[in-house]
């Protein structure tokens, strides 16, 4: 038996927290001392914390993820497949799973490290997230784990959203490539500080001075702009320019 599979069991506390996240990953854990070491932090002084286990995690899942848009896009060639990874296990991605799974509140961390809000932290919820698939895969193996990765990637192997966050390179890339100028964004601020939104427009001009744009509404104006170039793009391809 593995060192993890010794761990003591969890604090009476966090059973019905871990219960709570055992159903939102969609996984039930037959050693729960896996888990506990998966969602316990350095700081709370425990022997063995989810640092190794993240490590595995991250390779596990990078594995599953490359392997899966490997046979779901045969037509793809290795650039625009490494674009998609990077999309499907951004930490931006990972660490959205993780607020899902409520990984932060069912984390084991010291109390002042609670209070300052390190565990809503986007870095430390990527990796509790990826200890846990980690957790996933010694207690139920690979196939396990591809059943929660699918469940939650799912959307990540889709056309569309595999290439979510890239269309603005996409964009650049296309004009580039046809000698036209380079995309032009505008993007502007609205409404009160605690409920700003953003909104963003994209412009390109061809060589018969045609110009094409699209805009788009976000809650921060790095997506408005990703958003409007997805736009703008859709409509290119669509039109075959």
């Amino acid at each position: 038996m593995s060192d993890e599979q010794q761990a003591d069991r969890p604090p009476a506390r966090f059973e019905a927290t871990w219960d709570a996240l055992e159903t939102r990953v969609g996984y039930r854990f037959r050693d729960r001392g896996l888990l506990k070491v998966a969602l316990t932090h350095k700081s709370a002084g425990a022997h063995q914390n989810y640092e190794r286990m993240e490590f595995l995690g991250d390779r596990l899942l990078g594995y599953i993820v490359a392997e899966t848009l490997y046979r779901r896009f045969p037509n793809d060639n290795e650039g625009e497949l490494s674009k998609r990874l990077a999309a499907a296990v951004s930490q931006k991605r990972i660490a959205e799973i993780a607020r899902r799974w409520e990984a932060g509140r069912a984390a084991v961390v010291a109390r002042e490290v609670r209070k300052e809000g390190f565990v809503e932290r986007p870095g430390l919820l990527a990796d509790l997230c990826e200890s846990v698939l980690a957790a996933v895969y010694l207690d139920g193996g690979m196939q396990a784990l591809r059943r929660v990765v699918e469940t939650h990637w799912g959307q990540a192997f889709s056309d569309e959203d595999a290439k979510q966050g890239d269309e603005r390179s996409l964009l650049q890339e296309w004009c580039q490539a046809r000698a036209l100028p380079l995309p032009v964004y505008a993007c502007r601020a609205e409404g009160p500080d605690h409920e700003k939104t953003f909104s963003a427009s994209v412009s390109i001009s061809t060589l018969s001075h045609d110009t094409y744009s699209a805009e788009a509404i976000a809650s921060s104006k790095k997506l408005a702009m990703q958003q409007a170039a997805a736009k703008l793009f859709a409509c290119i391809r669509k039109q075959k320019l």
